[in-house]
């Protein structure tokens, strides 16, 4: 293999300097026999070579058949268990009973189609609903070695929950809740609302989307926001992004989403001496521009589409991601560091997209509800509007523009060519809600929406504001990008970097061509360092064939060492001036 002849290549420039300085005591020393025509490496010396640092740690065991963990205890092992059992219905490799192969299975070659989507293509078509999404972090294919990856995804069952992945939840929530504390009292007044809020998929679904036009609200307001949705649609034939387009293949543009954990507004420009790693909001809308606290939509807007040169000139919104830790260390691993930072520009750039135009982010954002099955017109439960309009002015003047059928600012959807006017003019009847709540704080301060409107709230509705807010938010957005590790919920380092668009475009087709079946599987590199890092934390290194070839090779280049030593000794003492360039 290539590998073998690069690592060998290492070694001999290694050897070649120390027997340089050898050859040179040899030609000093006159005591030493030029006749060693029998000259033979003895067993002990042998021995001694076999023992040498390089190679005494070399796996020498014969290899086992592939069974079940032993070792790994509770649920962590029951979980191995079945990752193996139903990976090896595609891996095994029959030519080294109990092992992986490290190709694709010739009967699934395409892991998206054949695998992730497997037996749903056909019925999506018939229904035109949506592809199974990806997920920026499923792109990141190769951020520990790409061939677990694709074990992982044959298997398909989910990431195990460690204890690692669950302090880190609870590390994103509590941050959430201290930048986004509405969130946390809404889910309050619901839970004391005398009335039922629906949960079902559609308004859970619609839940999401207000809370992300709130966190975009709070971006402005307060300088900074968490958890921000972002998604782009990736064309299986092209391996690009869909850029300036509507996604109108369902069974080729695939979705593809990510949460960017952290924005927040900072000046473009400071003072010379100034920080320029400041990773706090320095802007707040509230505060800085308005004379008057207002968190009312067409305010917050109206500003940002007046001012939005100004805005760029003077201040950009910067884009972080949390990573926590069970130690006060970074990731030791370089592949683990490089697709950290891949991950916040796949952010940047998913962002970035869905800037371009915001009528096609807003015709984009409908696909995503029609391919999900959803009716874009369908009136969304005043019972999930009450908590929100009682706890935030935001939604307060839109809610009374479509009640008395008035224009919402910027109100794509009157001219959306797949508008459903009978659906728009369903009814949207608030006026029970007069005699049936009994709080007056609610009567006092909604009692106005208690009549019939003659237009609902919809998922067509949220899709125009957020397009807005998307619009405005990447024309911000700064090149500077951030990681923030996290110990105990304590920030004790942050790594700086720059957006690199070409690197990120270049991994893009890597691993689109990777998920639609059209390139192989690249598994890490195989030296000493790696076998002994990333393969003794893997959950198939007991199984696999890439693993068990390196250290063949590795093993072999013990015999490959004795052949160059003894070359070159026999050279040197028939008096041949051996120099780099005769050994490589």
């Amino acid at each position: 293999m290539p590998y073998t002849k690069l690592y060998f290549n290492r070694l001999s420039l290694g050897l070649v300097k120390s027997s340089t300085q050898i050859n040179k005591r040899y030609k000093h020393n006159s005591t030493i026999s030029k006749d060693l025509s029998n000259f033979q490496i003895t067993k002990n010396e042998q021995d001694l070579i076999n023992n040498l640092p390089f190679f005494k740690n070399i796996e020498k065991k014969k290899p086992k058949k592939a069974k079940k963990s032993e070792t790994e205890a509770g649920e962590r092992g029951v979980y191995v268990n079945k990752k193996l059992a139903v990976v090896g219905n595609y891996f095994a490799d029959p030519e080294n009973e109990g092992y992986f192969k490290y190709t694709l299975p010739e009967s699934k070659t395409n892991p998206y189609y054949d695998v992730l989507a497997s037996g749903k293509l056909d019925k999506i078509i018939q229904s035109k609903k949506e592809l199974p999404r990806l997920s920026v972090t499923k792109l990141l294919t190769k951020r520990w070695c790409e061939l677990r990856e694709t074990y992982d995804i044959y298997s398909r069952l989910p990431i195990f929950s460690h204890n690692q992945v669950k302090v880190g939840n609870i590390i994103h929530s509590k941050l959430e809740n201290i930048s986004h504390p509405l969130e946390v009292e809404v889910e309050q007044f619901k839970k004391e609302f005398e009335l039922i809020v629906p949960t079902d998929s559609f308004h859970n679904f619609a839940n999401k989307w207000i809370d992300l036009i709130s966190k975009f609200a709070v971006l402005y307001l307060e300088g900074d926001a968490r958890e921000i949705l972002c998604h782009g649609y990736l064309n299986s034939k092209s391996d690009n992004f869909l850029k300036n387009k509507t996604a109108d293949n369902f069974s080729e543009d695939i979705l593809v989403s990510g949460i960017a954990d952290h924005l927040f507004i900072r000046r473009r420009k400071r003072p010379e001496g100034d920080d320029n790693h400041i990773l706090f909001p320095e802007i707040q809308l509230k505060s800085d521009i308005f004379d008057s606290f207002s968190s009312d939509m067409d305010t917050i807007l109206n500003y940002l589409d007046k001012n939005i040169n100004q805005l760029i000139s003077n201040l950009e919104v910067v884009i972080t991601d949390v990573k926590t830790r069970n130690s006060k260390t970074i990731p030791a691993y370089s592949s683990v560091v490089k697709y950290s930072k891949l991950q916040v520009m796949y952010y940047r750039y998913l962002l970035k997209l869905l800037s371009s135009d915001p009528k096609i982010t807003y015709h984009n954002l409908l696909k995503n509800v029609r391919y999900r099955g959803f009716d874009v017109d369908k009136p969304i439960d005043p019972a999930m509007m009450i908590p929100i309009l009682m706890s935030s002015d935001l939604f307060m003047n839109d809610c009374r523009k479509l009640r008395d059928g008035l224009t919402v600012p910027n109100n794509f959807f009157k001219t959306d060519p797949h508008s459903n006017q009978g659906t728009q003019n369903k009814a949207y009847d608030w006026s029970k809600y007069e005699n049936i709540i009994a709080d007056p704080n609610i009567q006092n301060r909604l009692s106005e929406f208690f009549v019939k409107w003659k237009q609902p709230v919809t998922l067509r509705y949220l899709a125009m504001r957020m397009s807005q807010f998307y619009y405005y938010t990447g024309k911000l957005l700064s090149n500077q990008l951030y990681i923030e590790y996290y110990f105990k919920g304590v920030n004790f380092q942050t790594t700086p970097f720059k957006y690199n668009h070409q690197l990120l475009e270049d991994e893009i087709k890597s691993s689109s061509k990777f998920w639609f079946g059209k390139r192989s599987i690249e598994p890490i590199d195989p030296s000493m360092k790696n076998l002994r890092s990333y393969c003794d934390n893997c959950d198939y290194k007991s199984v696999c064939l890439w693993k068990k070839e390196g250290f063949e090779k590795l093993n072999g280049l013990g015999k490959d060492l004795l052949n160059v030593q003894k070359h070159f000794i026999n050279g040197s003492l028939n008096g041949n001036n051996l120099g780099e360039s005769s050994l490589l």
